[in-house]
């Protein structure tokens, strides 16, 4: 599980039959020694790491040699090999997250965000563009 704490994204495990856990994943160069994280309680694995806007895909290593996927995160994706890695999505406003598609965000002195198109019925993605 991933939540936001002070600012950072704390990742947290729970598992008491381990000895120890990494986060590895696109922050850390895939790094399996780069981010270890601590025990907080029995069975309660954490780190908290400062993270730049962008989409992060990774997964836990434990004792070096399982890896487990946190199906609790934003979502998940194939990593190619037969297995999910995990997806983290850091927006760079977090208001900016609950905006439909085609409203635009709130100008200064505004109090809401202007629609981009009428409203009613988008138009149909054909196949061409679903594809891109």
């Amino acid at each position: 599980m991933v939540t936001r704490k002070n600012g950072r994204y704390v990742f947290r495990m729970v598992s008491d039959t381990v000895g120890t856990v990494h986060v590895v994943g696109d922050f850390n160069f895939w790094s399996r020694v780069a981010t270890p994280m601590r025990q907080e309680a029995p069975g309660t694995w954490e780190v908290g790491l400062d993270l730049p806007p962008g989409t992060y895909r990774f997964r836990y290593l434990v004792d070096g040699r399982y890896w487990l996927t946190d199906w609790a995160c934003f979502g998940v994706e194939a990593n190619g090999q037969g297995e999910w890695n995990s997806v983290l999505y850091v927006p760079s406003d977090q208001a900016s997250m609950a905006l439909p598609v085609d409203v635009e965000p709130p100008s200064a002195g505004s109090e809401r965000g202007r629609r981009t198109r009428p409203p009613g019925r988008r138009r149909p993605v054909d196949s061409k563009e679903r594809a891109a």
